[in-house]
């Protein structure tokens, strides 16, 4: 009886997988149809399957063997869609290997010309998101990073993002609002820096969000979340870090994640500011001071709170502030695991290494010339005059100290200035950046401030506002006094109506 149960429950599971593989197989050949959508795909029955929670080897081979194939027999942009989102749960989950979001990745970056063709035509916006929010976490479950370079993915995730913020083809969008929405946050944008971050390519990310900058965020449009508008900013942040020379921008970036209005204390926005914390240090050797924007949950949290590692993240930047160098290293070891959990444990190790470059601008104040025997000794530094020399050189080359070195005397010699008397080419090309900038922002505000004004809403204040005032300067003809002071909390009240709709 045994054998016999087990020889038919041996029949009724090969039946099953091959009738799950058939449904894989027609999921294939109606992506091929040309008027193929999402649900036509999945009346296939696959709704419930195991395709949506964990294909199987063979299920994924037939998969990614349609999708990579040369040539690739699918040429519908609708059907690519189709097929790209039926895998998004899985990818979206911890289950997936690291091979087989490689292989997800290279099928993302095989069919984009047709996820772009999809957002600029209208339709099937949403999947194209689901299928971009897959590709990003894929990224992250591979172990090697050339593999996320290899698969050609980061490119293809940039251009979606120039594609779905310009795509002006909405049928109630007017032309003014199109232009307010060119520089409009999406998923796209979001899993392009989640990529870069995990490739480690941050120059690439950081000159792509320098260019293109997210001025508006419209959830209605783009289908963007609370959540994705926190990752976004940082994983600009963690970016700009990722850099090493851009850490003012790295505080900006995750200044805005601390400022985001909320009521509730995100766990990005915790994490926004322990990194945010050791980013200020870097950047001007400076404790982090909370924007005044900073709503009053974060503040109160950020200042009551001893939880989460709060308590031994301030610690660490008191001990950097009051130059104590020995105190910030003990602390840091005891600390490791903390730090590694949270991911900053190269952070404060950068900033343990900035304990020498900030002593040696503390000297430059005092001393006009110094030895370098003598600059070694204050510094501690047991590789003598050699690694004294080596340190000023570092720093006249990358943190723009303005000093030179004798070596035949062995003095070290600190001119005052910041050593930008000559503008140099990085210079003033990043000023024509800064003024690119600043002449578009201006544009935007002129554009704003058009769409605004030539609202029903505000012709209405204004309507009301004349008004108001004509019947005021009427009462005020008669010897009323306390009209004058009527039409004042009027005007106030206009304003700042008007203030609550911007």
């Amino acid at each position: 009886r045994r054998s016999a149960h087990g020889e038919g429950d041996s029949n009724n599971s090969t039946h099953e997988n091959d009738g799950t593989i058939a449904t894989m197989n027609e999921a294939i050949q109606r992506a091929q149809d040309p008027n193929v959508t999402i649900e036509f795909i999945q009346e296939v029955g696959i709704t419930e399957s195991s395709i949506l929670r964990a294909p199987n080897q063979e299920e994924l081979q037939q998969y990614f063997n349609a999708l990579l194939a040369e040539p690739c027999s699918l040429s519908v942009p609708n059907g690519v869609v189709a097929l790209l989102k039926l895998t998004v749960r899985y990818f979206c989950s911890n289950v997936a290997g690291s091979q087989e979001c490689f292989c997800y990745l290279k099928s993302v970056a095989r069919h984009g010309d047709s996820l772009c063709m999809a957002i600029a035509r209208g339709y099937e916006e949403r999947a194209v998101s689901d299928i971009v929010q897959a590709a990003g976490n894929a990224a992250t479950k591979i172990s090697a990073r050339s593999m996320i370079s290899s698969s050609g993915v980061i490119p293809v995730l940039k251009e979606l993002a120039l594609c779905a913020s310009t795509s002006t083809n909405r049928s109630n969008v007017s032309d003014n609002d199109i232009s307010m929405h060119a520089d409009s946050l999406t998923s796209a944008h979001v899993e392009f820096l989640q990529t870069c971050l995990a490739a480690g390519h941050y120059r690439y990310a950081a000159a792509f969000a320098d260019k293109n900058p997210v001025y508006s965020v419209k959830p209605d449009r783009h289908a963007i979340s609370v959540e994705q508008y926190l990752r976004y900013f940082y994983l600009l942040g963690m970016i700009y870090c990722g850099c090493g020379d851009r850490w003012a921008d790295a505080v900006k970036s995750f200044n805005i994640c601390i400022t985001a209005p909320s009521q509730l204390v995100s766990a990005i926005t915790l994490a926004a500011y322990k990194k945010c914390m050791f980013a200020s240090l870097l950047h001007d050797n400076k404790k982090i001071k909370l924007p005044e924007s900073t709503s009053a949950a974060v503040s109160r949290f950020i200042s009551s709170t001893s939880d989460f590692g709060l308590k031994e993240y301030h610690k660490l930047v008191d001990a950097f502030v009051s130059d104590d160098v020995t105190k910030y290293s003990e602390f840091m070891t005891s600390q490791s695991e903390l730090l590694t959990s949270d991911g900053n444990f190269g952070l404060a190790q950068q900033v343990l290494d900035e304990f020498q470059p900030k002593m040696v601008r503390k000297l430059a104040h005092v001393y006009e010339i110094i030895s370098l025997s003598k600059l070694a000794s204050k510094l501690n530094l047991s590789g003598g005059e050699r690694e004294a020399e080596r340190l000023i050189m570092r720093m006249i080359s990358k943190n723009g100290l303005s000093a030179s070195i004798d070596q035949l005397e062995g003095n070290v010699a600190f001119y005052t200035g910041n050593g930008m008397d000559e503008i140099t080419e990085d210079a003033a090309l990043e000023l024509s950046s800064r003024t690119a900038q600043c002449i578009e922002l201006a544009r935007r505000m002129k554009e704003l401030d058009i769409a605004l004004s030539t609202t029903a809403k505000y012709q209405s204040k204004i309507m009301k506002q004349s008004e108001t005032k004509a019947s005021g300067s009427n009462l005020a003809s008669s010897g009323d006094e306390r009209s004058s002071v009527a039409v004042g909390g009027g005007d106030a009240e206009i304003l700042e109506g008007g203030g609550a709709a911007v």
